[in-house]
């Protein structure tokens, strides 16, 4: 059996922050954490949001800094977001539609 592994899942969460995040990172390469203290995301959600958008070519990883204590830091910018066909598995729910 698979369990879903902990914290929130991207079908779970407000589209707002989602349009946020594609907002921010659409002028310059945003972090997880400048997007959380910009936008008013909670931080727990920046990174699942932003590795759902990543996976499905929205925004890309542009450039992983390291902080002095070793931390990894990913900056993000929106991608050239031109229509393309997805699978069932790749587009999102209806914003009303509550997940099965």
């Amino acid at each position: 059996m698979n369990a879903e592994p902990p914290g929130p899942r991207a079908s779970d969460v407000d589209e707002r922050y989602f349009l946020r995040i594609l907002l921010g990172t659409s002028v310059s390469p945003k972090s997880a954490d400048e997007l959380s203290r910009i936008y008013r995301i909670p931080r727990g959600l920046c990174d699942p949001i932003l590795e759902f958008l990543e996976a499905r070519g929205y925004v890309a990883n542009v450039v992983t800094l390291f902080s002095p204590e070793g931390r990894a830091v990913k900056y993000y910018v929106r991608t050239d977001m031109r229509v393309r066909d997805l699978t069932e598995d790749e587009g999102l729910p209806p914003p009303s539609r509550s997940p099965p």
